[in-house]
């Protein structure tokens, strides 16, 4: 391959050339391949960089060449277009095809609920290729956020509060192991999905992450689908737990920890619910978390903001008290801590579908 000839005006080459182990002819049209790699002696790789570069080459239309002998080094060669016009959008979406960067084609696998935000992903991994990969693939359904190591991931999850946390396991500062198990034993964090990304295949390995508390184990190199799936399936079942405790008031017995917490908050806003002005940081201070932190969690295992199960509870105690009919709808809205009885039939109403003053 002749890595000198000259070039065309309109063109420019980018050459790379390293003195390293070299790739066997008989592998070098698969070094392209995402997650390929040539052999073990690579400390650090991930099979992914060249990949990515092969499809971002592509996508800007252009080309890449190698040229390598085992031992002794490898040549590349990237050879771009030169223009003063942008490529038009549908020549970069069908190159986008083509190249194949790193779109999942065959089915949606994002998690889309109609009208709602996208979910909050954490991503922590210390390979800055397969987090890029990562964040690739996942930026289109999800809002993603960052962390290179153990301790800023396990910083980031309690700030934060996300709905899925992706971690390696091997990682400096923290391992993903003892990620997982912090954040379970975290009372703010405890409800979050993890799933787990390692290099290790044994059963013992798989064993320690399940019993860390992680939702999900996959072996890298993982399949993309199957990755998407799981994040799907694991944000799915949070939304069945959520119709479950809508409907019931309660969890069902494997949740106990979320149905303890929740007990708590019931039990907080019980002995408050004729304080008019018992509210959001009310509840914080006596349940120990920060604000961000409470509304994220209790939104994600109820379905409900803080301030919506306030009202609920309130509400409740109105419908109790209205059906005994010994008490005036005013007095019945100062009761349950509705500072305006208008307010409070507005509400009523728009829970039960009828007025106040027709119950009883």
């Amino acid at each position: 391959m002749n890595f000198i000839h000259r070039l065309p005006y309109s063109h420019v080459a980018i050459l790379i050339i390293d003195n390293g182990i070299g790739v066997p002819e008989e592998e070098l049209d698969l070094i392209f391949n995402r997650f390929y790699q040539v052999d073990k002696r690579s400390q650090g790789g991930a099979g992914i960089g060249l990949s990515l570069v092969k499809n971002m080459t592509e996508l800007m239309l252009g080309e890449i060449l190698v040229a390598s002998t085992k031992d002794n080094g490898s040549r590349f060669k990237i050879i771009l277009p030169v223009t003063r016009h942008s490529i038009q959008a549908h020549n970069c979406s069908h190159q986008a095809k083509k190249a194949n960067v790193y779109q999942t084609q065959a089915i949606d696998l994002h998690y889309n609920e109609i009208e709602e935000e996208k979910p909050n992903i954490l991503l922590i991994e210390d390979n800055q290729d397969i987090a890029f990969y990562l964040k690739h693939i996942l930026s289109s359904g999800y809002n993603i956020s960052y962390a290179s190591n153990g301790e800023a991931g396990l910083s980031k999850a309690v700030n934060e509060i996300p709905d899925v946390i992706i971690t390696d396991i091997m990682m400096p500062k923290r391992d993903g192991l003892e990620v997982a198990q912090q954040l379970k034993e975290n009372r703010s964090t405890n409800h979050i999905p993890i799933i787990m990304l390692t290099a290790k295949n044994t059963m013992h390995d798989r064993l320690k992450g399940l019993k860390v508390g992680a939702d999900a184990y996959l072996i890298k190199p993982f399949n993309e689908q199957e990755l998407m799936l799981v994040i799907r399936n694991v944000l799915n079942k949070r939304k069945v737990l959520q119709r479950y405790f809508t409907v019931n008031q309660v969890f069902p017995k494997e949740d106990s920890i979320q149905q303890d917490f929740m007990s708590e908050i019931k039990r907080i806003i019980s002995e408050n619910l004729s304080n008019e002005n018992f509210g959001i940081q009310d509840l914080c201070k006596e349940i120990h978390l920060e604000r961000t932190q409470l509304y994220r969690k209790v939104k994600a295992i109820s379905g409900n903001s803080p301030s919506d199960y306030i009202r609920h509870m309130r509400l409740e105690l109105g419908d109790t008290l209205l059906r005994k009919g010994n008490m005036s709808v005013r007095e019945i809205a100062f009761s349950c801590g509705f500072k305006d009885p208008s307010y409070f039939t507005k509400c009523y109403k728009g829970k039960y579908k009828r007025l106040p003053k027709t119950v009883g």
